[in-house]
């Protein structure tokens, strides 16, 4: 008698032949939960946000304050964190990747109310003072005393500036009255324009007032009428402070003279504006109590009388000395363990100062040798995919970060794919899947995939999280849809499911994605299973055998009289909607409903029910690798009867089914099924 059982069932290992892998194991393991040994289908994403914006979204992102949550969503590539600030501050979030790095709080990114979050949106980071304080004093009588002077901006956040240029160092009485004047005017994000030139389609604009805009920002000019094609949107080739000049270049060669006496009402203005609200100017002086520089006023206009003693001086030290903007090009915000926010921007990783994400010192940038392609943190180290050698950054913060190359050639081909995992980070490469962490690098996918399979996966186009204790990795296939791996470490299996993007949520451990719908939550208890299905090894035997029964053991998907109820719905609403149409008025057009009486795009038609799961396994057995025997739809757990008159020495076993299969057995003969 020959009896084959299959149970429990395992994942795939494509880079094994079919008649290799182990008994257990697959050659399909589809939209399928295999933790328990048993066939559990996954369950369809549900959907739980619609975003006012174009779908699918590339980045999702899910903000948080008190109670309250909103999805922020990018048409391309975007990393959003949120600021590590303590509990009683509202949250602040930042990304990068859609322009300059941006900054906003929870109450601006849902501002609008309309869905359609981040509503407002900042640029992150406070620009640095160019102007130079001049410094008088006068009519005192006690000692001498040398002082310098330097001011900051403060935004309402609590940002502040690196400082201006300090002043000269002046020698006066400590009760003199120092008289500070010459402190720059606060930013500006639009404003005047006094002059226009052009050389072929490169535009020279000089500004009326100190623009701050820095090379790779986007300004749109507008009302210029003596100077054609100078109007749009363009991003700056160059900028110059002093000069109040912006330098770009336009589509179109622009024709005529510029006239300022004419062009009354010509402008720039950012196109991602500064947070000035509030903004003020700190002032600060060096003190002959601790030789350091310290706060003399909390708010200045563009002069200051300071007649404080150092006794009475304010006294907290300046310490942004050195915070600089964030560098225009930065993409992949993470938030390291000092609370440091890092990115990458060509060969640079880039540090900002720890829980200050607005200021980025020169001094914690580190250059690899190849453009940087992702990173990642884990514990207090940074991983460093480039298109070269990867780099591991190691440090409990910024001052203390040294870089150092890890040996091994594995250039990572998809930032998207670089995420935590474990004690370490993984990563899409050419050879397969890369872990780089505390044990060292290797080839998590090695046990899966050579090289040449992996391949077909395009690598390229992968995107992972990891939530529930297994990695998800979702990539393109050849006819631009999208298919999922999901390993639960010795499990693999796939699923079809159009996932352009997956999003893990720390404070909720839930995985999420999102597609042509919206958003959707991975594997809902609220939602009908997906159709899983599975195929086995080809079981080679001794000799050549008429396999003449089979069984399966399964739960059904859903109780009989729920199916039912589901079902005497679809058929009553497909019954009203076929009799409403009779009529030929199912009332959707255009102003037939009052105003607000019913929503847009209404009609009287009934929305019909999905269909119910199926209680019931589709059952396929194979003879010499691809020859179907019989396929047939199984209905119950009752042993039934296959085809005879043929014999072979090598079978596989194909299941499809939304329900959970617990086993299946073929045998010879119904005896030899029986008796097993």
């Amino acid at each position: 008698m020959v009896m084959l059982r299959i149970s429990p069932f395992g994942g795939i290992i494509p880079r094994t032949g079919e008649r290799l892998i182990g008994d257990s194991n697959s050659v399909v393991a589809n939209n399928i939960k295999l933790q328990s040994g048993n066939m559990v289908p996954l369950r369809a994403p549900k959907l739980i946000n619609e975003p006012n914006k174009s779908l699918p979204a590339l980045s999702i992102f899910r903000a948080w304050y008190l109670d309250q949550n909103a999805w922020l969503t990018w048409p391309i590539d975007v990393d959003a964190v949120r600021v590590p600030l303590s509990s009683d501050v509202e949250p602040r979030f930042v990304w990068s990747g859609d322009g300059i790095p941006k900054i906003a709080t929870y109450s601006q990114i849902i501002s609008s109310g309309n869905n359609d979050y981040p509503a407002t949106e900042y640029a992150l980071g406070i620009p640095t003072p160019i102007a130079k304080v001049s410094v008088a004093p006068s009519g005192g009588v006690g000692a001498a005393t040398t002082r310098i002077y330097t001011f900051t901006y403060f935004s309402n956040l609590g940002e502040e500036s690196a400082p201006a240029p300090v002043s000269d160092l002046v020698t006066g009485k400590v009760d003199d009255t120092w008289a500070i004047t010459g402190i720059g005017e606060l930013p500006i994000n639009s404003g005047d324009i006094s002059a226009i030139s052009y050389s072929g389609k490169n535009v020279t604009i000089t500004t009326t007032a100190q623009h701050f805009n820095r090379a790779g920002e986007q300004v749109t000019i507008a009302g210029v009428t003596t100077a054609t094609n100078v109007n749009g949107t363009w991003t700056l080739t160059e900028a110059n402070l002093t000069a109040k000049t912006m330098k770009f270049t336009v589509k179109n060669t622009p024709t005529g003279a510029y006239n300022n006496a004419t062009d009354t009402a010509d402008t720039w203005t950012r196109t991602v504006p500064l947070n000035l609200s509030g903004m003020k100017r700190r002032l600060y002086r060096s003190t002959g109590l601790t030789g350091t520089v310290q706060l003399v006023s909390d708010d200045v206009g563009t002069s200051f009388n300071d007649n404080i003693s150092d006794a009475n001086i304010l006294g907290d030290e300046l310490i942004s000395s050195g915070w600089e903007q964030p560098p225009v090009g930065l993409k992949g915000f993470k938030v390291h363990s000092s609370g440091s926010v890092i990115a990458f921007v060509g060969n640079l990783l880039c540090l900002s100062e720890p829980y200050q994400p607005h200021a980025w010192p020169i001094g914690y940038q580190m250059s690899t040798d190849s453009d940087i392609v992702a990173i990642g943190t884990f514990g207090s180290e940074i991983g460093v995919g480039t298109k070269g050698i990867p780099y591991m950054a190691s440090g409990v913060d910024p001052t203390s970060m040294s870089m150092e190359k890890i040996n091994s050639l594995y250039p990572c081909l998809s930032k998207r794919s670089m995420i935590e995992y474990g004690d370490g980070l993984v990563y899409a490469s050419a050879h397969g899947l890369v872990y780089a962490g505390s044990s060292g690098v290797s080839l998590l996918s090695d046990r899966f995939y050579t090289k040449d399979e992996w391949q077909l996966l395009n690598p390229a186009s992968m995107v992972s999280a990891t939530a529930y204790g297994r990695l998800y990795i979702s990539y393109q296939r050849e006819d631009d849809s999208r298919a999922m791996l999901i390993l639960d470490g010795d499990l693999l299996v796939t699923a079809d499911v159009q996932a352009h993007e997956l999003y893990a949520d720390e404070s909720t451990s839930e995985l999420f994605i999102s597609d042509v719908d919206g958003i959707k939550a991975w594997d809902s208890a609220d939602t009908y299973p997906l159709n899983a299905s599975w195929r086995s090894k080809d079981f080679v035997l001794p000799t050549p055998a008429n396999m003449a029964a089979a069984k399966i053991e399964f739960d059904a998907a859903i109780d009989v009289a729920t199916q039912a109820s589901i079902n005497a719905a679809i058929a009553s609403a497909e019954a009203a909607n076929a009799a409403l149409l009779l009529t030929g008025n199912i009332k959707g057009s255009i102003n037939f409903y009052g105003f607000n009486e019913n929503g847009l795009h209404a009609t009287s038609l009934q929305k019909v029910p999905d269909n119910p799961p199926a209680n019931r396994v589709t059952f396929v057995l194979r003879k010499n690798q691809d020859e179907i025997v019989i396929s047939r739809v199984v209905e119950n757990n009752k042993a039934f009867r296959l085809p005879d008159g043929y014999k072979s020495d090598v079978f596989s076993v194909e299941v499809f089914s939304q329900c959970k299969v617990k086993e299946i057995r073929i045998a010879d003969s119904m005896d030899a099924l029986r008796n097993a």
